[in-house]
């Protein structure tokens, strides 16, 4: 009796285990529109949408193609290729720690906008973005 219930344990804990999701996963590569092999930071916003930030530019990774956005270009030029970190509030904006500063893209208005500039350390989204800068933490209000 203990064998079968034993044996039925086992074929329950299987079932289980193959009832999981199949996952793939491809590689993306220079060969594939990266800007750059090193990859810094990742984020998902809510459209799905993968941020991959690289010593040469922020890229965008929609599933299919990989659009890469030179940020020396399109901020005011501040803030530098590098993104160092990638956050986002899940509700239209995406938020970039960069060498020179914190910048700011609209996913609606498709444009990129300074926050902070100087020499930050680090930027944090839970709720409200938190930006660490040497010995001070800053909490962005969107409204001012």
């Amino acid at each position: 009796r203990k064998v079968i219930l034993l044996f039925l344990l086992f074929l329950s804990v299987a079932g289980v285990r193959t009832q999981g999701q199949n996952i793939t996963f491809s590689h993306l590569t220079t060969d594939d529109g990266l800007s750059q092999f090193s990859v810094n930071s990742l984020y998902i916003d809510e459209r799905g949408i993968i941020w991959i930030g690289t010593r040469e530019g922020l890229n965008r990774y929609n599933g299919n193609d990989i659009k890469v956005s030179n940020l020396i270009k399109t901020i005011e030029q501040f803030v530098q290729q590098y993104s160092a970190a990638i956050t986002g509030n899940k509700n239209g904006k995406v938020y970039l720690l960069c060498t020179d500063g914190v910048a700011e893209f609209d996913l609606t208005t498709q444009r990129f906008k300074t926050l902070l500039q100087g020499n930050v350390d680090a930027i944090y989204f839970n709720e409200k973005l938190y930006i660490g800068k040497r010995e001070e933490v800053f909490v962005y209000n969107e409204s001012t």
